[in-house]
């Protein structure tokens, strides 16, 4: 047997059984030498381990079952990172474990695009209106056309005839 081969064993091993004692995959890719997640679970699915539920997974499952809760009560991912205390992009991974990715970039493109309608509508020109809200003028275009905005041309300036002198 060659000794890779050896090494690489008892690593697999000891990954499984620090999973089964209930370290995350993304703790046990890290502690054993940047490892994606998706290895890692590879190495506990092709072991068939079983990992016991522990009172800190309830925990964990209970959290994320009540942030899914809220979401579907109309929450948007904004705040449910500040009910939650947490960062927006770790809410996002939460719901897309879950499989809610649609709904939470559906929800967030509508927040998106009723800002630019706003802004837009305050006054500013299409330019800035992309500038603030962090986005292309193409899409901001895009946005108020599916609104049916129409645009203002020219931003606000007067054409000048040639024959006119000042």
């Amino acid at each position: 047997m060659k000794k890779t081969y050896k090494i690489r064993a008892a690593r697999n091993k000891a990954i499984v059984s620090d999973w089964i004692k209930g370290a995350t995959l993304e703790a046990l890719g890290l502690k054993y030498g940047n490892l994606t997640k998706e290895w890692i679970r590879q190495i506990v699915d092709d072991s068939g381990a079983i990992r016991e539920t522990t009172p800190a997974i309830i925990k964990r499952e209970k959290f994320e079952k009540s942030i899914l809760e809220d979401l579907y009560n109309g929450m948007l991912p904004d705040e449910l990172a500040e009910k939650y205390h947490l960062a927006k992009s770790t809410i996002t991974t939460i719901l897309r474990a879950f499989g809610v990715n649609s709904v939470v970039d559906e929800q967030e493109r509508k927040k998106k695009y009723a800002k630019i309608v706003k802004i837009y509508q305050s006054g500013k020109d299409g330019p800035t209106t992309a500038s603030l809200c962090g986005v292309s003028k193409m899409t901001v275009s895009r946005v108020l056309k599916s609104a049916g905005i129409k645009t203002r041309r020219g931003g606000g300036r007067t054409a000048v005839s040639a024959g006119s002198s000042s």
